[in-house]
């Protein structure tokens, strides 16, 4: 399969989160839309940058779970 077949699959729609969002917010956007991964934006069209799942993991670690109260 080509990976030109997987995006077409897909679709080309684009979720994103503001940068006001908290990382708990985070999570359930991600959870609600089964997807790994959100582009950061406040306007829908910038790009700010993208966060991951894996993101969250490697914070939490760190950081433990109040981390999910943070922006």
């Amino acid at each position: 399969m080509k990976l030109e077949n997987v995006l077409q699959s897909k679709g080309d729609g684009v979720e994103t989160i503001s940068p006001d969002a908290t990382v708990s917010e985070l999570v359930s956007k991600l959870t609600e839309m089964k997807i790994g991964a959100l582009v950061v934006s406040s306007d829908g069209h910038k790009i700010a940058g993208i966060v991951s799942e894996r993101d969250i993991v490697k914070n939490l670690a760190r950081q433990g779970p109040h981390m999910l109260d943070t922006l």
